[in-house]
């Protein structure tokens, strides 16, 4: 196994950039079975052995030698790297629905899961929306004494130089290495944080 792989066709592309599949190649970082992989994911054995096939046709998976007589696979890097000429090659809201539907449902469900807490508490959060304003959307500050883990959500629009765009993106870059420095523990909780910063406004009434 190699330590990274690069995406060689729209197809690779469009798979890796699909948190399902992301999935299932995780659950074969280690040689497996597909019914051992779909016991580590939760899901049917069957589902599993088709996302198998589809890997192996893409060569995202490889079989391995291993005892017995039943086949294992594994994936045939640590890492992935997709060029952005493959997701041009292809209709890109097609390459990224994937990940996006994905990070939808997730976020989706935290704001449930957090209304629930507020409400058991009788207390209510927001989310607050601007028109014409530099912070078009952003969830309102929790009260203090619900802070723990903390729904976050703010979308800024800014005004950067070329290398204010640079330092702004060197930064986050490194607020987010300083945590992912951090490996698991008891007392901490698995938390997804997205880092997006691209050049435009998000809505059209907003001047560049």
């Amino acid at each position: 196994m190699t330590e990274a792989h690069t995406a060689q066709t729209p197809q690779q592309a469009r798979a890796l950039l699909d948190p399902q599949t992301m999935s299932v190649l995780g659950a074969f970082a280690e040689p497996a079975t597909p019914s051992e992989a779909a016991r580590q994911l939760g899901q049917p054995a069957n589902r599993t052995t088709y996302h198998v096939r589809r890997l192996l046709d893409l060569e995202l998976l490889r079989g391995v030698p291993g005892p017995g007589k039943r086949t294992r696979y594994q994936v045939v890097a640590r890492s992935f790297v997709v060029p952005y000429r493959l997701t041009a090659a292809a209709d890109v809201s097609d390459t990224f629905a994937p990940f996006f539907r994905e990070l939808e449902g997730r976020f989706t469900a935290a704001v449930r899961e957090r209304a629930q807490e507020l409400s058991q508490e009788r207390l209510e959060g927001a989310f607050t929306l601007r028109l014409g304003e530099v912070t078009p959307f952003e969830a309102d500050p929790p009260p203090a004494e619900l802070l723990s883990y903390a729904l976050i959500a703010n979308i800024q629009t800014l005004s950067l130089s070329a290398e204010q765009y640079a330092d702004f993106e060197r930064d986050l870059g490194a607020l987010f290495a300083r945590y992912a420095a951090h490996g698991p523990a008891p007392e901490r909780r698995v938390c997804t944080a997205v880092r997006l910063l691209f050049p435009g406004a998000l809505y059209a009434a907003q001047t560049e």
